[in-house]
């Protein structure tokens, strides 16, 4: 199945040499929601200036996230920073409630799960990783959308909440797309998995709810376990 869709490409400030690790609070990691492996990264929109360090698998990379003073009447963005061997790079992600970062096992890439505007969502998917010489960084949660659909069933059309679930090789991952928890869309909390190619840019696999369990259920958070244990009970919250 091939999905053309346009990729969000965002901006992007590296520069030579490695970027240090600032003093900060180092996190071993709350457990995610969304994936097993994830790191929850537990801040809100209240500006706070400090800076928080996830250091990956291997301590070879780290991501610093820090908060942009807010502009009077509007909220606090955060910075996302990388050092060692998958950076240097920084990039806005906006606002971080809710969301997660996933480190890939061999430290050469990652992704964090995303909301525009809280807890509830929309969620969406930044990954970053290395290719020769060049790191990416994108929103990949466009690639999705067009294959999801209207799986939710909504009376008008809803973006799915897109969150990583786990790494699948070096320019491969495996995100979640739910359906908004709406009570608009009659199908809301079902989701499906999406395999994504990074190198080809394309969805190259889809997964429902059941199938999905069996094959990734070790890598899937709390949330989407919940989830699909209500499917078992209920067959209007599959897909």
């Amino acid at each position: 199945m091939r999905c053309a869709a346009a990729i969000v490409s965002l901006a992007v400030a590296s520069a030579p040499g490695a970027i240090a690790a600032e003093p900060g609070t180092t996190h071993t990691g709350q457990p995610g929601s969304w994936s097993a492996q994830g790191i929850y990264l537990g801040r809100n929109d209240s500006y706070v200036p400090q800076v928080d360090i996830y250091v990956s698998p291997f301590s070879e990379s780290f991501a610093e996230i820090r908060q942009i003073p807010p502009s009077e009447g509007a909220a606090a963005s955060f910075i996302l920073s990388v050092g060692g061997p998958l950076g240097p790079l920084s990039i806005g992600i906006g606002f971080a409630n809710g969301g997660e970062l996933l480190w890939s096992t061999n430290s050469d890439a990652l992704a964090i799960t995303k909301s525009d505007a809280g807890i509830v969502g929309t969620y969406r998917v930044v990954a970053v990783w290395r290719r020769e010489d060049q790191v990416n960084a994108l929103d990949i949660s466009s690639l999705v959308y067009p294959v999801f659909g209207d799986a939710g069933e909504c009376d008008t059309p809803e973006r799915p909440n897109v969150a990583a679930v786990t790494w699948l090789g070096e320019a491969k991952i495996l995100v979640a797309a739910q359906v908004p928890n709406h009570s608009s869309c009659r199908k809301m909390g079902a989701y499906k998995l999406f395999d994504i190619d990074l190198e080809q840019m394309r969805v190259v696999a889809t997964y429902g709810e059941r199938e999905g369990v069996l094959k990734f259920g070790n890598y899937l958070g709390p949330l989407l376990l919940t989830l699909a244990r209500e499917c078992e009970k209920n067959e209007q919250f599959c897909l």
